[in-house]
């Protein structure tokens, strides 16, 4: 069963805008920002931000993951540190929800056994061209938790998607862009095989190798699209009820902590328990009818709809 978890635009950098990508987050949440991290070229090549510009990033507050490349990545593979300690030496405090190891084509028999975790880091990606190299790493070194299946290495190159089964968290990326997005993750959405999964697209998102925000937020309205047709509701942390009749769920806006319907979280308790003086109490008509597929409130849900619909028109 697909459960779709972020949508990542890699390549942010020196000339990306930071106000709009706080905007872009603010309205599509479930977006996340990669910054390409190099031993050799950061601040010197388009794609890989200084260090100053890394800290504007963070103290933005944005989703950030680091896609880590060239020699530091590998020597993290072989079980070494020191280039990778460097760099985040430099950037200081930034926080990175999500790291990834940009190792595809690396041979899997170079392998030491991966940590899962790195510092404040709580989830390391490992990159694989595709289904087949991955098992040639399984073969050696077992499953791993999070994977990403890219045979583009960030340039724009279209593959096909072959969906991976198994225990782990899986990215798809490959030539993914404002042109195909629609399909790619209609796709994915549709196969039954698909677990926990992501994706994640570089080339197709740049004009002259600079990070494109026209693109990015083309992309993502592309893709609320197709949650919307497909009554995918990610965007909002769902809070449960429950009423006489059955099960409910709420839409949270998380920058008020306000249910969309006009609900209060914090009187979920007493509604549950008949509070005979919660000030609710009136309200329950119409906070309680649920949609017919998925007990959703139906006052959070045409909220939603019409909100995401305002976004991707």
């Amino acid at each position: 069963m697909p459960d779709f978890k972020h949508i990542t635009l890699t390549g942010i950098d020196d000339r990306t805008d930071i106000r709009e990508l706080v905007r872009l987050q603010k309205r599509f949440p479930l977006v996340e920002f990669g910054v390409l991290l190099s031993w050799s070229q950061q601040g010197s090549e388009r794609r890989y931000p200084s260090f100053q510009t890394i800290k504007a990033f963070n103290e933005a507050g944005l989703n950030l993951s680091a896609h880590v490349c060239g020699s530091a990545a590998r020597q993290f593979a072989q079980g070494e540190t020191a280039l990778l300690d460097h760099i985040f030496d430099q950037i200081g405090t930034v926080r990175f929800h999500r790291m990834q190891l940009n190792l595809a084509g690396f041979p899997a028999e170079k392998f030491v056994p991966l940590p899962t975790e790195y510092g404040s880091v709580k989830e390391i990606i490992l990159q694989r061209i595709n289904a087949d190299e991955f098992d040639l790493f399984r073969e050696r070194l077992g499953d791993y938790p999070s994977v990403l299946l890219d045979a583009s290495g960030g340039r724009g190159r279209e593959s096909a998607i072959v969906p991976l089964e198994g225990p782990f968290k899986v990215g798809y990326a490959g030539g993914f862009g404002p042109d195909n997005i629609e399909g790619k993750l209609s796709f994915l959405l549709g196969r039954p095989e698909v677990g926990e999964f992501w994706i994640d697209m570089e080339g197709r998102i740049r004009s002259f190798d600079w990070f494109d925000i026209t693109k990015a937020e083309a992309v993502l309205k592309k893709c609320y699209k197709v949650l919307l047709e497909k009554n995918v509701y990610p965007v909002y942390d769902t809070h449960n009820t429950f009423y006489e009749g059955g099960r409910k769920i709420h839409l949270m806006n998380e920058e008020t902590g306000r249910c969309l319907c006009g609900f209060e979280p914090a009187f979920f308790n007493e509604v549950n328990l008949g509070h005979p003086d919660s000030p609710y109490k009136s309200t329950m008509e119409y906070v309680s009818q649920p949609d017919p597929d998925g007990n959703l409130c139906l006052r959070c849900k045409e909220i939603f709809i019409n909100r995401m619909q305002r976004y991707t028109l």
